[in-house]
């Protein structure tokens, strides 16, 4: 009786509005092939020491995935344990002063530049209390003005901020904390894109450090750390 009533309260759903809410969506900002990437560089990155770093976690869809990834890497791939895993976000989307620079210095502009002001810590945290995922620091702040010192050796990062003047603030921060062969993932490096801001930081700051660009699924800029 309770299976058949709630089967018909099922097919009244999906004859609503709502039926868009009880379908699987693919709710990443990446395709499966970046996905794949990201959990292949993140798993040899984290296995020789320092921590994992997500800066500009939105929602949290990716911290979830990648943290899965984790915990199965952990359990079937002899991946150590105790991998300290730490997100980063203004959870009040782009700050003022960002925004302007896109738009005074480098000509962009739009509503793109109005996302992500809906979101917090407690609602970040909710997210990963449902997905059963523990141990992750989360931290409230700016990409740009971060002490990048008191997390200690960083293995790995996933830099996501988007915009020129947080990514090339907070790149050369995170570069000295880096491991030697320790890896950062700067998302968007790809060219003639609203949030382009990104790949010309990661240009400009592989230049200064004598490295040649590194451009992998045509949007993540890789930077390694030589050992």
């Amino acid at each position: 009786m309770i299976h058949t009533l709630s089967l018909w309260l099922k097919r009244l759903q999906f004859l609503t509005p709502l039926r868009s809410q009880m379908v699987h969506r693919h709710d990443y900002f990446f395709w499966p092939a970046e996905l794949a990437f990201l959990c292949e560089q993140i798993e040899s990155s984290v296995q020789g020491g320092g921590i994992a770093l997500e800066i500009g976690c939105a929602h949290g869809a990716t911290t979830a995935f990648l943290n899965k990834h984790l915990q199965w890497a952990r359990t079937y791939n002899n991946l150590r344990d105790g991998v300290r895993y730490v997100c980063l976000d203004t959870f009040s989307g782009f700050t003022r002063d960002d925004v302007l620079y896109e738009k005074d210095h480098r000509g962009k502009s739009g509503p793109h530049y109005n996302a992500y002001r809906i979101n917090s810590p407690e609602w970040f945290q909710c997210m990963l209390d449902v997905n059963q995922i523990q141990g992750v620091t989360v931290e409230k702040g700016d990409a740009a003005t971060f002490d990048y010192r008191s997390l200690g050796p960083v293995g790995f990062c996933l830099l996501d901020v988007d915009l020129y003047l947080p990514t090339i603030a907070a790149l050369p921060q995170i570069h000295e904390q880096l491991r030697p062969g320790g890896l950062i993932i700067v998302d968007d490096c790809a060219p003639g894109q609203v949030y382009d801001g990104a790949l010309q930081a990661y240009l400009e700051f592989v230049r200064t450090q004598g490295m040649e660009p590194e451009i992998h699924h045509r949007k993540f800029g890789v930077i390694r750390k030589a050992l």
